[in-house]
């Protein structure tokens, strides 16, 4: 199965994995879940600061931990970071576009969360409703698909001209 390996300067690689625990040691333990459209995504890393340098990659927030009280996004992590997605407790490919995706639909979420709930009290992250946050979900995806429909019939609607000019030669 494809897991997604950040390295310590935020660049990213898929890797293959057999077992998670192929990766697991001492010092790679798992840190956080996240619940996103019926699975958990799951992070791995180093809290130990003598076992490497700092990986530049923030968390996404509202990361559930046994082991941790910190906000996932708050965390300084060292080394390499992994994140694996499970569906009904089956590991299950994970790829890098798919975790973007899921870190940028979480970041939104938590960004206006944090934003409408400054006049309210704090935020409890085991209070949040996945089925509330799925319908958002795939209420955004409509909206988008349905954006993408309308700018495409926009520009069919609106040929644009050849442009033969020889940029080369100006």
């Amino acid at each position: 199965m494809k897991i997604v390996k950040i390295n310590s300067d935020g660049l990213m690689d898929n890797i293959d994995v057999s077992n998670i625990d192929d990766i697991i040691n001492p010092d790679i333990q798992p840190l956080y879940k996240w619940k996103y459209n019926n699975c958990i995504i799951e992070c791995y890393g180093c809290l130990n600061e003598n076992k490497g340098i700092i990986n530049i990659h923030k968390l996404p927030g509202n990361g559930i931990s046994n082991i941790l009280e910190i906000e996932s996004n708050d965390l300084k992590l060292y080394g390499n970071i992994y994140i694996k997605k499970s569906y009904k407790n089956k590991l299950k490919d994970l790829n890098i576009s798919e975790y973007g995706e899921f870190y940028c639909y979480l970041s939104e979420y938590y960004n206006h969360y944090e934003e409408s709930s400054e006049s309210e009290s704090e935020l409890d992250i085991n209070n949040i409703d996945d089925v509330k946050i799925e319908k958002t979900y795939e209420q955004n995806i409509n909206k988008i698909c349905k954006s993408n429909k309308t700018n495409k019939t926009k520009i069919k609607e609106k040929e644009l001209d050849n442009d033969y000019t020889d940029y080369f030669n100006l």
